[in-house]
């Protein structure tokens, strides 16, 4: 397949990188003051409040969130995925991501936290041709939660307090990188189609405490994809067929559950290393959030949804029509056919409402 990748970056092959902060130079990426693209907007919200995109397939199918419900959206049609009731009889749901054969993986429950022990009333879902069941036929109420399929219908996510993967009708549990006797975490983020996965693990660096660090598992192995200075943590929140892998660092970061609290600076891991991508001006945040196959990458930058795109970086919101009365905040998914989902705010809205940008 034929891919856009971003310039001066060949195709990448992720061999093991330094287990510590590597101190790179970024990639000679270049602001544009328009995307390469304009942009028809879908508005994908609904009349409850709150709502977000979290992932598209190629058919265009659209998975995401609402009050309580995750929903489905397509062919124009908009269906509530009502959760799984819990123990406690909660049913609230959270839809992550979605295949090319329209299977979508989640969560449902509670999502209140479980007395002492910091994990939350969770299970991991898949629903598929109109029926919702639980992943592995597994009756796991404890921060069980799932965050990735693939086409082959391999499943990754979290069990407690590590990352798993569901692969050929067994469950995978994803151990850490790290030896400390407590406070341990694995979360598994992402699997593409060759059943690579990436996440954060906790890894052992003497002085250093606890930090996460981004990882790639393929064939039973877990390898640190290594940090960037000056932050102390990173994690992977994508891969794509190529085995390119983007994510973020950051300096705020929860150890068992293996995730980073506040973004720091996107990352882009190219031959083994992490390279920063830019960000907007008058910010230094930034967060990848997904690839596609081209090598187009999408996420967020001081509160604006961005693209990087052939050795060039796009506010998106400069590529809609701006008497739409939209600010675009943060783009979560991006397809092979430049489609891009997330959230926005409408005419000073203060909820969030769930987006769909189609290139014209």
């Amino acid at each position: 397949m034929k891919r856009d990748i971003l310039s001066l970056i060949a195709t990448a092959v992720f061999a093991a990188s330094a287990p510590g902060a590597t101190t790179t130079r970024p990639l000679l990426i270049q602001a544009a003051p328009t995307p390469a693209a304009s942009y028809t907007l879908t508005d994908l919200g609904s009349s409850d409040g709150h709502t977000i995109a979290t992932a598209l397939n190629e058919k265009g199918q659209v998975v995401g969130n609402g009050k309580d419900y995750a929903f489905l959206w397509s062919n124009g049609q908009r269906t509530s995925l009502k959760g799984i009731p819990s123990p406690m009889g909660n049913d609230w749901s959270r839809a992550n991501a979605i295949n090319n054969h329209g299977a979508v993986v989640g969560s449902s429950g509670g999502y209140f936290p479980i007395v002492m022990s910091g994990l939350e009333e969770a299970g991991a879902f898949v629903y598929q041709n109109g029926k919702m069941s639980k992943v592995g036929g597994r009756n796991d109420w404890s921060s069980f939660e799932a965050y990735g399929i693939n086409d082959r219908g391999d499943i990754v996510g979290l069990d407690g307090y590590r990352g798993f993967v569901w692969m050929k009708g067994r469950f995978i549990s994803l151990a850490t990188l790290s030896k400390h006797p407590r406070g341990n975490g694995s979360r598994a983020a992402a699997i593409n189609n060759r059943g690579q996965v990436v996440g954060g693990t906790t890894v052992n660096r003497p002085g250093d405490g606890l930090p996460v660090h981004a990882f790639l598992w393929q064939k039973g192995k877990m390898k640190d994809l290594g940090g960037l200075h000056p932050y102390s943590n990173s994690v992977a929140t994508a891969i794509n067929d190529a085995g390119q892998i983007v994510g973020y660092a950051s300096n705020n970061a929860q150890w068992r559950s293996a995730t980073l609290y506040t973004p720091g600076r996107a990352i882009l891991w190219s031959e083994g290393k992490p390279h920063p991508l830019p960000h907007l001006s008058g910010t230094t945040q930034s967060q990848a959030n997904a690839i596609n196959n081209r090598g187009e990458i999408v996420g967020e930058s001081g509160g604006h949804a961005v693209l990087w795109k052939g050795g060039r970086f796009f506010d998106l919101n400069n590529g809609i029509d701006p008497a739409a009365g939209w600010t675009l905040t943060e783009a979560r998914d991006v397809n092979d056919h430049g489609w891009i989902v997330g959230a926005g705010k409408r005419n000073g809205e203060k909820e969030l409402r769930a987006f769909l940008l189609t290139p014209r």
